[in-house]
C-alpha cells in the first residue's frame, strides 16, 4: 500500500449484506460505510498532515449511507508497522502508541490521538481497527486478529468495517506535508454549494432548496476544483533515487454516490489544471433498486481528495432527482 493511502477493507464484515451486495458498482453507496477520512497535526493551524517527534497525530473517520445516518463505535490501534515491501501492514513488535475505543453510539465521531515518541524508529505510523455503524462494536476484539473480523458488531446489530491505514511522518520541518482541500463544485455549469437544511435521516425532497434532476435524464456534469498550490512539491524517493527526486503530488478525488451511476470512480488532478469534471446519470425509472417518490429522492454525493502523502479533504453535497 502506498505510503498515505488508505485501506479501508471490505472484508467480509464489511459484506454482510450477502452476495448481491458485490455487484454493486464501488462508487454506490447502498449502506453505511467507511467513505474517508482526515487527518491533522493537534496544535498547528496551517493544516499540516506530517507530525514529528514529539507531535500528536489526530484522526476522524468519515462516513456515508443512502440516507445519511451514521452512529458509529469503533476500536482503534496506533503501532509501528512491521517491516514490509508488500500486501496489508501489520504491527511490528513491541507495545502499541496507542489504544483507543468508543462504545457510546452519541460520542463515535470524536478523533482518535497519538503522539508520537521522540525516539520513535519509522517514518510511517500504522492504525488499524474496526468500526460499528449503527451499533455497538465488540470492545473486546483485536483488529490484528483476522478472524475477530467476522464479529465487529455485538448482537449481530449494526453493519461492521476493517480499517487498515498507514500514515506518512515528517522527516523534516521543511518537508511538511499539508492536506489539499476543495474549493468549490458545479453541477451542470452552476455552482454547488452545501445542502442547507439536510439533516440524517431525510430522503424526502419536501421543504429542500436541492439543485434538480430527473429520473432518466441525460448525464450531467460535475465539477471539482482545487485550491492553487495544493500539489505541493517534495523529493520523491524511488527505488532508482533512493535520495529522492523533485516531484508534485498528484491528488486523486474519489467520488461516491447514493442513487445513480458514476462516469468512474477515481479522478486525478496531475497537471497544471486545478479543477476536472465527471459526469453523473440520474437513475433510470425503471430502476428497481431506486425508489423515486413523487416529492423527489435526495441523492447523496461524497468526493474524497487524497495528496497520496497523507493529507485528505472530504465534502458531501446533495442534489434531489425527481420522478
Amino acid at each position: 500500500m502506498g505510503r498515505g493511502g488508505v485501506l479501508l477493507s471490505l472484508l467480509a464484515a464489511l459484506a454482510l449484506g450477502g452476495c448481491a451486495d458485490e455487484l454493486d458498482p464501488t462508487y454506490l453507496v447502498v449502506k453505511e460505510r467507511v467513505v474517508g477520512l482526515e487527518v491533522g497535526v493537534v496544535g498547528a493551524d496551517d493544516g499540516r498532515t506530517s507530525a514529528m517527534p514529539g507531535e500528536t497525530l489526530s484522526l476522524e473517520l468519515r462516513y456515508g449511507a443512502p440516507d445519511g445516518v451514521v452512529e458509529p463505535t469503533w476500536v482503534l490501534i496506533a503501532c509501528e508497522p512491521a517491516p514490509s515491501s508488500f500486501g496489508v501492514p501489520f504491527c511490528g513488535e513491541g507495545e502499541p502508541l496507542a489504544i483507543d475505543a468508543e462504545l457510546d453510539l452519541g460520542e463515535g465521531k470524536r478523533p482518535f490521538e497519538v503522539t508520537i515518541p521522540e525516539d520513535y524508529g519509522s517514518d510511517t505510523v500504522l492504525m488499524i481497527g474496526a468500526v460499528c455503524m449503527n451499533g455497538v462494536v465488540d470492545a473486546s476484539l483485536n483488529p490484528s486478529d483476522p478472524e475477530a473480523l467476522s464479529r465487529i458488531c455485538t448482537d449481530g446489530e449494526g453493519l461492521g468495517q476493517a480499517l487498515t491505514y498507514e500514515h506518512p511522518l515528517g522527516v523534516d520541518e521543511d518537508a511538511a506535508n499539508r492536506a489539499p482541500a476543495f474549493t468549490g463544485f458545479t453541477l451542470a455549469g452552476e455552482s454547488w454549494g452545501e445542502a442547507e437544511g439536510l439533516m440524517p435521516g431525510v430522503t424526502s425532497c419536501e421543504g429542500l432548496d436541492l439543485p434538480e434532476l430527473r429520473v432518466d435524464d441525460d448525464e450531467v456534469e460535475i465539477g471539482m476544483a482545487v485550491r492553487e498550490g495544493d500539489r505541493e512539491a517534495y523529493l520523491q524517493r524511488t527505488p532508482d533515487a533512493p535520495e529522492g527526486e523533485p516531484a508534485n503530488e498528484d491528488l486523486q478525488i474519489t467520488h461516491l454516490v447514493s442513487a445513480g451511476d458514476m462516469e468512474r470512480l477515481f479522478t486525478f488532478i496531475d497537471d497544471e489544471a486545478l479543477e476536472d469534471i465527471v459526469e453523473y446519470t440520474p437513475p433510470a425509472a425503471d430502476d428497481e433498486d431506486v425508489d423515486v417518490p413523487a416529492e423527489g429522492l435526495v441523492v447523496r454525493f461524497w468526493f474524497v481528495m487524497r495528496d497520496l502523502r497523507g493529507g485528505h479533504d472530504v465534502v458531501m453535497r446533495a442534489l434531489c432527482v425527481r420522478p
